[in-house]
């Protein structure tokens, strides 16, 4: 016979069994927001910012050094606390007072930088509209006949990437109907 205690303590594993579970698919489903929000602080120039503000630049050095619109400083909150608790930049104290250093992997998104090396322009290659939008059509890809012929990217786009480089990367290609990126507007 299973006592009360037992009871409490397997519900209480059950439980914790089951937020860990909703933690892992909650940490899978969002992970393309780290690499969004990275490929933002290459594209705004946070790392070289805070490198010339000596190292460390509260949220106004940095929207100043990056001509931010102070229309957006809260966002640029959300976004240096989003960089900060994934290891690209540290964070000493708190709010408005806030000072944020470089780490040793936003050290290699300098220009110039001690590193010898800035792959700031890797960061934008890698994380690149095109090949996100290409993901979302994989369950297509896999299980669409039309498209067995094609290619991940033809399937997304709606034309290979030499015609949409000849378009100049504009996703003027015409989708096919099951694409889920076909209703999306671009321009």
């Amino acid at each position: 016979m299973v006592s009360g205690m037992q009871h409490k303590n397997a519900i209480s594993t059950a439980t914790e069994g089951l937020i860990q579970a909703q933690l892992g698919l909650y940490h899978h489903s969002l992970g393309y927001v780290k690499s969004v929000a990275l490929r933002a602080a290459t594209e705004l120039g946070i790392p070289d910012a805070i490198h010339r503000h000596s190292g460390v630049a509260t949220l106004s050095d940095i929207a100043t050094k990056t001509g931010i619109h102070p229309s957006k400083y809260s966002h640029l909150r959300w976004l240096m606390h989003a960089l900060a608790a994934t290891g690209i930049f540290s964070v000493e104290g708190y709010d408005d007072d806030a000072g944020y250093k470089l780490t040793p992997v936003s050290s290699i998104l300098v220009e110039g930088g001690e590193s010898m090396c800035n792959l700031s322009p890797m960061v934008r290659v890698l994380v690149e509209l095109l090949k996100l939008t290409m993901l979302c059509s994989i369950k297509e890809w896999f299980t669409d006949e039309r498209a067995s012929a094609m290619t991940l990217f033809e399937v997304a786009h709606g034309c290979t990437p030499s015609k949409m480089k000849a378009k100049k990367g504009t996703l003027a290609c015409s989708r096919p109907p099951w694409s889920p990126t076909a209703t999306l507007s671009w321009r």
